[in-house]
């Protein structure tokens, strides 16, 4: 073989291995697309550079409270992790005070698109079935899949042809409740502003969730490489799918009514891991991927104050004393007593945590023993009292292991 036919060959050989890995990637975004969409992708067209997806508020402007950012955490209601959704608030009924409730307002599709999928959540004490909601899914094109959760009532048409394609598919435990979960999926196209159901009312402050993972975003960061493999890893904000003008105006309801967060990204994060320190997501030890976060912790930062550290906490420390809760603290950037998540870095240093304040602001007396093993793993207990002084900070057999 002479050196021009050896050289002829090997452009070839880098040509055909170039196409290979070209299709195996395009192999494996269609894979990713079909793991999370429950249709056929090719069914839907591909969403290319087209933004925005919406024009449409998915609630009337003049019910609406406020939208709480993506971010936010609720542990004594089982939300221990930065929640990857928004909040959509509605304005509290006539009646006002505590015993008011938020009122019902119809959920609209907030832009053209498809129908992909109706989930039933059916809550159950024992023989007694205590609530029921919704999740709706709906795609505007191919590599996006968005969600309204807690929808309370469907559409009416939506809600028999739901029933005729209802299949039962799983049951998981919940803050003592068993949820048993049905889904009906389907491809129906949808209007921009279609009504597709209701939300709030029945003492229901909340009226209902929105979270979207775009496959097209550059994929958020975690210490956990099973979320990085997540359809999580693609959280976006939909308010950033809207118009210039409709997203500034969104963006003046992102808060809790009361307080607004002013600090960019304004929608808010969930990525808040940082890898070789205490800040972030973790797990009980041998805890497995489930439904629910209970039993876990998140050593994170609030969702409308940045800079404010907060600690999430689960049910995992109940033995030691410290119940399920946000608790906050003054942070400081050096020593061992009260350092900010992100700049514990130092193994088999325990930090101690005190002046912990409940999400009322007030004081509890307890302080939190912490210890970074390594990158993958935790030691935490409470301990009675209110100052790191009067301890020592050795552990005892009521301390829990967390990892990621």
């Amino acid at each position: 073989m002479t050196r021009r036919q050896i050289s002829t060959t090997i452009i070839l050989t880098v040509i055909s291995l170039t196409i290979l890995v070209l299709v195996g990637l395009w192999l494996m975004r269609g894979n990713r697309l079909e793991s999370w969409l429950d249709y056929r992708a090719g069914e839907l067209m591909a969403c290319g550079a087209n933004n925005p997806l919406f024009n449409e508020w998915p609630v009337e402007r003049d019910k609406l409270a406020s939208i709480t950012p993506l971010g936010s955490m609720d542990p004594e209601n089982g939300w221990v992790f930065p929640r990857g959704r928004l909040l959509w608030q509605t304005k509290d009924g006539e009646t006002g005070g505590s015993d008011s409730r938020s009122v019902r307002v119809k959920v609209a599709a907030p832009g053209e698109g498809w129908l992909t999928k109706v989930a039933e959540m059916e809550y159950w004490s024992e023989d007694k079935m205590v609530d029921r909601d919704y999740t709706i899914y709906f795609s505007p094109c191919q590599e996006v899949e968005a969600r309204f959760y807690h929808i309370q009532a469907l559409e009416p048409k939506l809600a028999e042809g739901t029933k005729m394609n209802f299949q039962d598919q799983f049951s998981y435990e919940e803050r003592g409740l068993t949820v048993r979960v049905r889904e009906a999926k389907f491809t129906l196209p949808l209007r921009s502003g279609e009504v597709m159901g209701w939300a709030g009312g029945a003492d229901r402050r909340q009226a209902f969730d929105w979270g979207m993972v775009d496959a097209r975003s550059k994929p958020l960061v975690f210490a956990n490489s099973l979320i990085e493999e997540s359809k999580m890893a693609y959280t976006v904000c939909p308010l950033n799918y809207y118009p210039a003008a409709q997203q500034k105006e969104l963006q003046t309801y992102l808060g809790d009514g009361e307080k607004k967060r002013s600090d960019d990204p304004l929608c808010g994060r969930i990525d808040q891991d940082v890898v070789g320190s205490l800040q972030g997501r973790w797990r009980a030890e041998k805890m497995e991927q489930t439904m629910t976060e209970d039993q876990h912790v998140a050593l994170v930062h609030d969702v409308l104050e940045p800079q404010r550290p907060v600690i999430s906490m689960g049910t995992s420390l109940r033995k030691s004393g410290l119940k399920a809760g946000l608790y906050y603290f003054k942070p400081k950037e050096t020593g061992y007593v009260n350092r900010d998540f992100s700049r514990a870095t130092e193994h088999g240093q325990v930090f101690c945590y005190q002046g912990l304040q409940d999400n009322q602001g007030q004081t509890i007396q307890r302080i939190l023993l912490v210890e970074l093993v390594d990158d993958k793993s935790l030691k935490m207990e409470a301990r009675p009292g209110f100052s790191c002084a009067s301890n020592n900070y050795t552990f005892s057999d009521r301390k829990t292991v967390f990892e990621r």
